[in-house]
């Protein structure tokens, strides 16, 4: 048995050294027929070059590539000239190129970064050659065997120059024949990163090969060590030019690229090095634009000097172009490449512009808070795949008659387009004083002017500039340290002066951008970056959102930041989130995460995120954690309530307006004289929002328990029961304290207010507030109260602000709408507001329980003599109200008024309003006729309604509105006024 095994083993050697050499003697014929092959080609290449140097030919330069090539300052391949070409070749000349060029050339020094293969560095040529065998029409290498390509050291050094190739047969073309892969310019081009993070090198050699191809070879160390490398990449017609996709604008790309946009391509650098064919569809495309990046997208690698590595490929198109093309690239195969690349813009154009769907229905409610796209007031912000214009601004700046501060923000705005030059400004108008002292002109007119340019009344433009959001950061946390010395120095003297500072400073805050350490570093807010490179996107279905992320978002966030960036990304989000939209879940969470971090940067985030965030990373006090989590537990609770009345959602919104009371005044006083006071800026300017935050999210709770208590049922509801008038006592010492917490050393009276009304909902039986005639007049006095204090608080914000957004708002061209509201806006969108509903509901409901009549002052006054007369809608186009003059004025009876009606436009003829049935005290309306001093009513019992509308047929009538008594009876005309809408009598 052994022998036959060793006889077998025998025969099985004998047949295979057999097939070895037969494979040997094949390999060998055919190296011997690619040599014979090389030899012919080469024969026929010198006969040509023969011919055509017995026959000279003049070649115009002039406008062509290659001319924009040597004249361009900036490219590190300028002097390469058609000589040295040749000289890299070892040939005299370039077939086809004059001979006075071919002369002139060998004159010029070297340029900088030149290399002569044959002469300077033998071990780059042979490299350049071994590198022509692997050229294909897709290129080499694949993206899936991509390995790490930096270098080991993390201290970079500048590698040494590529190691000579193994021996072996020296190629004499490529496998298609034609020119060599003769190296004719080549360049090392330093790269850094934005932040310094990462350095390294980028070895270029472009080489006249057929097609030219360009040699790329990267290394890169800190903390791109270790990382496989990508390029990043486009072609274009010039330095700084529009980055065109290779996919478009040549005739291949290496093998496993992708395309992260219309415009770029990715492809992978095996062992960080990739050789790209160069081969333009047509004359445009002359030049390489690049930036490398690794894989996880963490580092992206630039020229040193911050732009993007350019190389200009022109010298190996010339030189390429110069020989024609090699055998065996027929005429035909290039027609196959414009047929390709005319297929692939026709379905790229098809894409674009087919029919537009219908627009989408809104989104669901999917828990995504859009901070700032419904109350956008700027010019429309459109998603788009290309580059847009630098915006407009249309705006005016009209310094006449303005005060100082706001002169100087009017002639800083005019001269500053961009978010952030308006923000570096800002500091010079609210920084310019003593540290601590309270400039009102300087806080006023600013907190307008922030709020306009965060709403887009006042637009943002692109200033020409690079500069990234941790600029506007910068100057963010010197205004915050600035205004809160202020605000503490006006805190400790208390006192109105300490409300109305603390009233303008707390309007300033969620106008200025985060600048926590995530903003303030080089290279903030690059999730976008990476989400444009289709982070999420594994099937390549969002190519056409991702463009618009790129070119709408990404592109103008990282070179020019403003409002409108946050507008945008919540319309992507909108679009994404669209019902029927079918986008990768793991792309549209990426998304909805960058969407967070932008918010965040805007200071948009809700309170909950803010609070959670904060207890996250820092190190908040014991006290602030506890009362924070407290209240996040009793809002979770009151979350959980879905009817939208009855004693659970009563006692729910109770525990949570408490809860929240006692977060905010524990977040406060850790600012002031807690541990928060030594805290880092940008964890007090964190802290300080959360509590303008809470005070935000008590509106929200005071408009659930007021909806739930009926007070804004049409009608109203007259009648409480015992535990809704607790509740609404409850209720209104919420809003009164919140108020008091927010005004500081000042807020005195809404501290009595929320004393008094938490003290009467519990001090009767049964911890109820106290029943029958005593309790409702009791009820009654704190509700007045509360609503003395309201129109008291109503007034201070009037003062520091109608005039001052009047004067601002005209010299800035903003429309005359917007400057209307703004005060308005300010008071509507407070506490204050919920507070005046409150105690307007105490009083309907006392009234009704001691018999008093059924109307309520709004606008105290007296009216002698003038006539009544009915409508149906308080309009300046009824006529009644239109016949209406100053010598013949009327007291108008309104059926129906939405609270939106203005007073003024209804002219000088209307003395005094009674409307028939209830309004809130702080509505439009209301607060228009307490300007124009016009009395007003709401007759709340319909029975008064028509015993006053039977009075139309009198001469007159005498009209007294007192908040402790009204009375209207029937007297001689004769008109004698207390007020009117700019008539007297």
């Amino acid at each position: 048995r052994a022998e036959r095994d060793e006889l077998a083993n025998a025969a099985a050697f004998k047949a295979a050294a057999e097939e070895t050499a037969r494979q040997n003697a094949a390999d060998e014929a055919a190296a011997a027929e690619r040599r014979r092959a090389a030899a012919e080609k080469e024969a026929a290449y010198q006969r040509q070059m023969q011919r055509e140097a017995e026959v000279p030919r003049e070649v115009s330069l002039v406008g062509s590539a290659y001319e924009r090539f040597v004249n361009d300052p900036a490219n590190p391949f300028r002097d390469f000239s058609p000589a040295r070409a040749a000289a890299a070749r070892g040939e005299d000349a370039l077939p086809g190129m004059a001979a006075t060029a071919t002369a002139a050339a060998p004159s010029a020094a070297p340029p900088p970064g030149f290399v002569n293969p044959n002469e300077v560095d033998p071990a780059l040529a042979a490299g350049a050659a071994a590198f022509a065998p692997s050229l294909s029409p897709g290129g080499g290498g694949g993206w899936d065997g991509a390995s790490s390509s930096a270098a080991t050291d993390h201290s970079y050094t500048p590698p040494p120059a590529p190691a000579p190739p193994p021996p072996g047969p020296a190629p004499v073309g490529t496998p298609g024949g034609g020119a060599s892969g003769a190296v004719v310019a080549s360049h090392t081009i330093p790269l850094s990163t934005e932040s310094g993070s990462s350095t390294g090198t980028c070895e270029v050699s472009v080489m006249a090969t057929w097609p030219p191809s360009v040699r790329i070879e990267c290394r890169a160390g800190g903390a791109a060590d270790g990382h496989p490398l990508l390029l990043h990449w486009g072609v274009s017609d010039r330095r700084g030019g529009t980055w065109m996709s290779p996919y478009d604008e040549l005739q291949s790309v290496p093998v496993g690229s992708r395309a992260p946009d219309a415009q770029s391509c990715e492809s992978a650098l095996q062992n960080g090095v990739r050789v790209v064919e160069f081969a333009p569809v047509n004359s445009a495309a002359t030049c390489m634009t690049m930036l490398i990046r690794t894989e996880n997208c963490q580092e992206w690698l630039r020229e040193t000097s911050g732009g993007d590595v350019f190389i200009d490929v022109s010298p190996a198109l010339d030189a390429a172009r110069a020989m024609g093309p090699p055998e065996g690239h027929a005429p035909q195969q290039q027609q196959q490449h414009r047929e390709e690349r005319h297929h692939r813009v026709e379905e790229r154009h098809q894409e674009r512009h087919q029919a537009p769907a219908s627009p989408p229905p809104p989104p669901p409610d999917t828990g995504d808070h859009m901070a700032l796209l419904s109350n956008w007031a700027g010019a429309n912000v459109e998603l788009k795949d290309h580059k847009g214009g630098k915006g407009d601004r249309h705006n005016q700046w009209n310094t006449d008659g303005l005060p100082d501060a706001a002169r100087r923000i009017v002639e800083n705005d005019r001269d500053s387009a961009s978010w952030r030059q308006k923000l570096q400004k800002m500091e010079e108008v609210l920084c310019g004083g003593d540290a601590g002292h309270a400039d009102m002109d300087a806080l006023g007119y600013s907190a307008i002017y922030l709020f306009w340019v965060g709403v887009g009344a006042v637009a943002c433009a692109e200033d020409g500039s690079h500069y990234r959001p941790n600029h506007h950061a910068g100057s963010a946390e010197r205004i915050y340290q600035h205004i809160e010395a202020v605000e503490a120095h006006a805190t400790g003297s208390g006192g109105r002066h300490a409300e109305e500072v603390r009233a303008l400073i707390r309007r300033l805050h969620p106008r200025l951008p985060a600048f926590t350490a995530e903003f303030t570093q080089s290279v903030p807010l690059t999730r976008v970056r990476d989400i444009a490179h289709g982070k999420g996107d594994r099937d390549g279905k969002c190519r056409e959102v991702r463009a618009e992320i790129k070119h709408t978002i990404q592109n103008k966030l990282h070179r020019c930041a403003g409002p409108e960036d946050l507008v945008a990304t919540e319309k992507m989000l909108a679009k994404l989130t669209a019902p029927g939209t079918d986008y990768p879940e793991e792309f549209v969470e990426e998304f909805r995460i960058f969407h967070r971090e932008l918010k965040d940067f805007f200071n948009a985030s809700t309170v909950t995120d803010r609070i959670e965030k904060l207890l996250r990373e820092g190190d908040a006090p014991q006290s602030v954690r506890d009362a924070t989590k407290s209240f996040a537990d009793a809002k979770a609770r009151c979350d959980g309530i879905r009817e939208p009345e009855g004693p659970a959602l009563l006692a729910a919104v109770e525990e949570a307006l408490a809860r929240l009371s006692e977060a905010r005044r524990a977040i406060d006083r850790e600012l002031t004289e807690g541990g928060l006071r030594e805290a880092n800026a940008d964890q007090r300017q964190q802290w300080r929002l959360a509590e303008i935050g809470l005070e935000d999210y008590a509106f929200v709770l005071l408009s659930r328990g007021i909806n739930a208590l009926g007070a804004e049922a049409d009608p109203p509801r007259n009648e409480m029961s015992a535990a809704e008038q607790r509740a609404a006592l409850l209720f209104l010492a919420a809003a009164a304290d919140a108020v008091a917490v927010s005004a500081g050393g000042g807020g005195g009276e809404f501290a009595g207010v929320a004393h008094e009304a938490s003290e009467l909902a519990v001090s009767g039986p049964g911890g109820m507030p106290p029943g029958g005639e005593e309790g409702a007049l009791r009820s009654r006095a704190v509700a007045e109260r509360a609503r003395r204090a309201a129109e008291d608080h109503c007034a201070m914000l009037s003062d520091l602000f109608d005039g001052r957004a009047g004067a601002l708002g005209r010299a800035l061209g903003i429309d005359q709408h917007v400057v209307e509201v703004f005060t308005e806006g300010q008071i509507r969108a407070s506490v204050v507001f919920q507070s005046a509903k409150l105690a307007s509901h105490l009083l309907r409901a006392a009234r009704a329980a001691t018999g008093e009549a059924g109307w309520d002052c709004i606008v105290p006054g007296e009216v002698r003599g003038a006539r009544l007369v009915c409508v149906d809608r308080l309009l300046p186009t009824d006529p009644t109200i239109a016949s209406l003059s100053a010598s013949d004025p009327a007291i108008v009876c309104v059926a129906s008024a939405d609270g939106d009606e203005e007073v003024t436009t209804c002219g000088p003829g209307v003395v005094g309003i009674l409307l028939c049935h209830a309004l809130p005290h702080l509505s439009h309306l209301a607060l228009r006729a307490r300007q124009a001093q016009t009395p007003l009513v709401a007759i709340e019992d319909p029975n008064l309604a028509a015993k006053a509308r039977a009075l139309a047929d009198a001469p007159g009538v005498h009209l007294k509105a007192a908040p402790s008594a009204i009375s209207l009876d029937a007297c001689e005309g004769g008109y004698v006024g207390g007020g009117g809408g700019g008539g007297g009598g």
